[in-house]
């Protein structure tokens, strides 16, 4: 809230200064055209085979792919093999950076899914899915559940996604996010998924998911936080505070 002066610098200061460490992103990834499946038969010679699940079938990894003219970066539809959208960027599609079409084993995961012109990821008919670990920032919806039934975190304390347009606080820690002090999770789920049924994540991410390659990014220690006087109140209710 208030900007950082900067010794020696004649007046001279970050207005804005970042609450986090800033890590700058290596893409590491291919630049590819859109990628559209829609049949068992689709996936050779577009995913790598293994490490999708139940039996290892395919592997989408690594595509920094933009959509600009086209409905959709990455399209799946129409088959019950088990595959895996893992460490892509896919933004500027003309519908949404994912849609999966009667596609119910998919899992979406470290993607960054962002600037698409209606949603980020839209699931029709692919009841089944795991969408957890992805950044969506910059689409009008973030995402679509037409028909229910897939998983939009991965449990705590692993965690869901990060939604540029959540509202909620984090003060508290745990599975039901009833304990003091916080851990990186909304409080409350994010609902802000369009659908029949009630989606949610229940854990959403209150800063942006590291969909980076970590090898390639020094590590340096965190600094100390203290903690607020308002929780040191709070927590003496119940127990004797040093």
């Amino acid at each position: 809230d208030s900007a950082y002066d900067i010794t020696g610098g004649a007046g001279s200061r970050d207005n804005y200064p970042l609450m986090e460490r800033y890590v700058p992103i290596p893409t590491g990834k291919t630049t590819r055209a859109p990628i559209k499946i829609d049949s068992d038969a689709g996936f050779p010679g577009i995913a790598t085979a293994g490490d999708g699940g139940m039996g290892n079938p395919y592997l989408i990894n690594r595509f920094d792919i933009v959509g600009t003219g086209v409905n959709y970066c990455i399209y799946i539809g129409n088959t019950t093999m088990y595959f895996k959208i893992a460490d892509c960027l896919l933004k500027n599609a003309t519908i949404a950076g994912i849609k999966l079409y009667n596609a119910p084993n998919g899992i979406v995961v470290n993607c960054d899914i962002y600037n698409n012109t209606q949603y980020g990821i839209d699931l029709e008919g692919s009841g089944s899915s795991k969408v957890y670990h992805n950044n969506f920032y910059g689409n009008p919806t973030h995402a679509r559940d037409v028909t229910g039934g897939n998983a939009w975190d991965d449990g705590y304390p692993s965690g869901g996604n990060y939604w540029a347009d959540y509202a909620g606080v984090d003060y508290m820690q745990g599975a039901a996010q009833n304990v003091p002090y916080s851990d990186g999770f909304g409080d409350t789920p994010y609902t802000n998924i369009p659908t029949v049924v009630g989606a949610r994540d229940l854990y959403p991410m209150m800063a942006l998911a590291a969909t980076y390659d970590t090898t390639l990014v020094p590590s340096e220690p965190e600094p100390s936080r203290s903690i607020p006087y308002c929780v040191l109140l709070y927590m003496s209710q119940f127990t004797t505070i040093p």
